[in-house]
């Protein structure tokens, strides 16, 4: 990471380059780096390096969110980062009629590689299967802090962008 924001803020990082690693990027000092940490050893690992903090929480569930985040924001501190961390909470929804079998059938695909029974021991965890549960959970994770919410859909269905937009305003 030192050498990429080195070459971001055009710095010669290639010895005996005839220039500086291009294309430049757009923001000044290089493009914002959110480390996709679970485990409070990434975490705190992530804090020395990453500019906020990607988290991903099945259900969601506030316990894990607030503990990721909190522990993120300790960490910071510790690294002795002056800028707390950008807080960004992720989780899995479907809407619509069939949304359980939708989402079922998604994160079994997508679970497999954990193999045998995992996905089906982890695809009950996850609710958000409705226009009030998604507002709920957004809000749930805004009010523990997140800057940003990503919410990924079980569905390859390109209306959900605008279903969601509707729903979030």
């Amino acid at each position: 990471m030192d050498t990429l924001r080195r070459a971001w803020v055009g710095e010669q990082v290639v010895e005996n380059a005839l220039r500086p690693v291009e294309p430049r990027p757009l923001q000044a000092g290089g493009p914002e780096i959110l480390a996709g940490a679970l485990f409070p050893r990434s975490i705190r690992r992530a804090a020395r390096w990453a500019d906020g903090l990607t988290d991903f929480s099945f259900g969601p569930s506030a316990a894990e969110i607030e503990g990721r985040f909190d522990l993120a924001r300790e960490a910071w501190k510790e690294c002795g980062r002056d800028a707390p961390p950008r807080l960004v909470g992720g989780c899995w929804f479907a809407l619509g009629d069939g949304a359980r079998d939708q989402m079922d059938t998604y994160l079994k695909r997508y679970l497999d590689f954990l193999g045998p029974g995992v996905a089906e021991t982890l695809t009950p965890t996850v609710t958000i299967r409705s226009a009030q549960a998604l507002r709920d959970a957004a809000a749930m994770m805004r009010d523990l802090g997140a800057d940003e919410v990503l919410l990924t859909p079980t569905s390859a269905d390109p209306d959900d962008v605008d279903r969601v937009a509707d729903l979030l305003g």
